[in-house]
């Protein structure tokens, strides 16, 4: 029998670094070709839900979709309509219409894409494998789509290994998670980052924070406000059966918005503060 054998890699991609971690009683050269199955997944995904690739799918509907309907892949059915499940929880918090005030705060570049400013969730109608927009309106899936790529390439060869952990930037979908160590990155007053040791509480985990809300941006946008949002140095990480789910909700629990959708998704919520003390969100 093959003795036990593990593979580390990492690669760019979905704006981060994806890295893949695999074992199993497996020769390297078939844990070298399931991780390259991984990156393939990843990068398919990233094809089809890139806001900044002019020929992805997602581009595609932003171009059209207020103009006519527009047929959909299922994985672009399935974001979409999770994602609009979580704004019906969150009536509103989360909100994948956000794109235009991302644009104006220097977050996402400028396409020329028509919106109304009175635009919102609701008007995004998704039907089967088609959808299409009410009023003039253009949408980013960044809240949701890195967890959803990471489940995929997960559950693709999740069976065929002992044990396998793929961490795209903070996103984190892992085999063996009971009582396994999770390394959350959180930041002080002074704006200096430092990694807080956990242990993981559920299969996935996802992180939003303010780590670079001077210079470089890279905040959270409050939906109902359309502005960029940051009540103090924090980090907020979310705990769930799946990457997608812990990724929405990190964004609205970074808002202090999410309690009801954790619950009712079964999710569990965390915020680290400036000293890296862990407290759960009720």
């Amino acid at each position: 029998m093959q003795a036990y054998n593990t593979i580390k890699r990492c690669k760019p991609m979905l704006g981060t670094y994806v890295k893949v971690s695999v074992g199993g009683h497996l020769s390297d050269q078939k844990l070298i070709e399931i991780t390259d199955r991984v990156f393939s997944s990843v990068q398919a995904t990233e094809a089809v839900m890139s806001y900044y690739d002019r020929l992805s799918e997602l581009s595609y509907i932003n171009a059209n979709a207020s103009e006519q309907a527009c047929v959909v892949s299922d994985p672009m059915r399935q974001v979409l309509s999770f994602a609009l499940k979580v704004s019906e929880m969150t009536c509103g918090v989360f909100d994948v219409t956000i794109a235009p005030h991302m644009v104006a705060c220097g977050l996402l570049p400028d396409y020329g894409y028509a919106y109304d400013a009175s635009a919102n969730y609701t008007n995004i109608d998704l039907r089967g494998n088609a959808v299409g927009f009410t009023k003039p309106l253009f949408i980013d899936l960044g809240g949701i789509a890195k967890g959803y790529a990471v489940d995929k390439a997960f559950d693709l060869v999740k069976d065929e290994v002992d044990d396998i952990t793929i961490n795209a930037g903070g996103d984190i979908r892992t085999k063996r998670w009971q009582g396994s160590p999770a390394y959350i990155k959180a930041v002080d007053t002074n704006g200096r980052k430092f990694l807080v040791e956990d242990t993981m509480k559920d299969g996935a985990l996802a992180s939003s924070a303010s780590y670079y809300l001077e210079g470089d941006v890279d905040a959270v946008i409050y939906s109902r406000k359309r502005t960029a949002f940051c009540a103090k140095p924090h980090t907020v990480s979310v705990y769930s059966s799946n990457c997608m789910q812990a990724d929405a909700l990190t964004k609205v629990a970074f808002l202090g918005e999410g309690t009801c959708a954790l619950q009712a998704m079964g999710a569990k919520g965390y915020e680290i503060n400036a000293k890296g003390a862990i407290s759960s969100i009720h």
